[in-house]
């Protein structure tokens, strides 16, 4: 027991530093997890409205009485602020400097005439003239902004709509031709929402959409899987550090030399070593799993929600990663560092993995490039048996997918049992 409690004595002395790394930063990334998934779930996250611009309609076909301008302004009210604006040059230039309107549109003299006429002649409708809020429209031949593009192309659409109505019905007005548009644009206008979906299960529809209490039902489950995924740099830096430390004033000549000429077993005290890294990493895991199910439980329904499978998958990955830094640390302890450089080394590997793995950056977002790069690290799989742990989609939570976490917790284990053997070839190598 003299190696276990020298190497607690190891320990003790980095304590703040190794605290500090992995509780403050594992309570950083909780907190961005949870307020992630919170910002996501509210109430009005589910409907998305278009902006409403203040658009004018200046009518002055008198000849026509005025039903273009009627029906433009019935139809754009659905859809845009109408405001009012005097039919003078200067009123229309003050409203546009002034951004009282975005976009006028104006019906000349005579349009409703022009209009059906060339309906009946197949000929090319006449125009409307517009104004847009940059000064730009179809009147001065000037490039036209954003918005005026967006209304130029609702008011099109709509007089196409109407000048379909009048050729299927030639013995009609244009009255009733912009009438028939108008109510089929409120039949076929419905309001756009942003749902969020999961995948259904086999006696579900796959394309059914949530409803707020489904959303808040699996929030803890996101809490949780983001929680572990973003704690991934604080554990590579935590785990890895303290296992470099100890292994390094174990590896150092006076260590060593006292060790070979005291009466305990060299192969004892290897053994004592690795018992002492290995719960290293098992005490932060677990304090990482309490950071976690402490940000679940403060979500929704809390652990109650969590479906148990895929809590104690996302655990076990959890544990791995743990293990997996273990090994990175001893393989890292096998060059001698000092504690400068393996602080350097390990934030370097740590912010690297973090940024590649998708745990601060979504995996679905990386180009095929980068995406290969990742693969190479262990974090990349860490992430995705998570992923896999809560039905294999960052973006949904469902039923885990046994085959795909299996496969993503192996090869995370793959590197680990790597790094081990590495680190045995290194020490072999330097020892002589």
């Amino acid at each position: 027991m003299t190696t276990c409690k020298a190497a607690w004595l190891v320990v003790r002395a980095h304590l703040p530093q190794l605290l500090a790394y992995l509780i403050g930063l594992g309570m950083l990334a909780a907190l961005l997890a949870w307020g992630t998934v919170g910002s996501t779930s509210q109430t009005g996250a589910q409907t998305f409205d278009p902006p409403r611009n203040n658009v004018a309609v200046i009518d002055r076909d008198s000849d026509g009485g005025h039903c273009v301008g009627d029906a433009l302004r019935t139809y754009l009210a659905s859809s845009a602020n109408l405001v009012d604006i005097e039919d003078s040059e200067t009123a229309i230039d003050d409203a546009i400097a002034t951004q009282q309107a975005v976009f006028i549109v104006i019906v000349p003299q005579g349009y409703a005439n022009d209009f059906a006429s060339a309906v009946k002649n197949n000929a090319d409708m006449p125009r409307l003239g517009s104004l847009g809020s940059d000064g730009s429209g179809n009147n001065d031949g000037g490039s036209e902004s954003a918005v005026s593009t967006m209304e130029g192309i609702r008011i099109n659409g709509f007089l196409n709509s109407a000048r379909t109505a009048l050729i299927a019905n030639p013995e009609s007005d244009v009255n009733a031709a912009f009438d028939t548009a108008i109510h089929a644009a409120h039949d076929s206008r419905t309001t756009p929402t942003a749902s969020v979906r999961r995948a259904a299960s086999d006696s579900q529809a796959s394309g059914s959409q949530q409803t707020q209490a489904d959303i808040e039902g699996f929030a803890p489950s996101l809490v949780f899987r983001d929680s572990c995924a973003a704690m991934i740099y604080a554990v590579i830096m935590s785990v890895s550090l303290a296992v470099i430390l100890v292994m390094t004033e174990f590896n150092a000549p006076r260590t060593r030399e006292r060790i070979r000429v005291s009466a305990q077993n060299p192969a004892s005290a290897r053994w004592q070593l690795l018992l002492v890294c290995s719960a290293i990493g098992v005490a932060m895991w677990l304090c990482c799993l309490a950071i976690a199910l402490g940000a679940c439980a403060t979500r929704g329904a809390g652990l109650a929600s969590v479906n148990a499978v895929s809590l104690a998958l996302s655990a076990t990955s959890l544990f791995v990663l743990c293990l997996v830094c273990v090994a990175f640390g001893f393989l890292v302890a096998q060059f001698h560092v000092t504690a400068a450089t393996a602080n350097g080394i390990v934030n370097t590997v740590g912010l690297v993995s973090a940024f590649l793995s998708g745990a601060w950056l979504p995996q679905w977002l990386m180009s095929p490039s980068v995406a290969a790069v990742a693969k190479i690290l262990p974090g990349w799989w860490f992430v995705d048996s998570l992923n896999q742990a809560f039905g294999g989609d960052a973006s949904v939570i469902a039923a885990p997918n046994m085959n795909g976490w299996a496969c993503s917790t192996a090869l995370m284990a793959a590197f680990g049992v790597g790094f081990v053997v590495c680190a045995v070839i290194v020490g072999r190598v330097r020892s002589r």
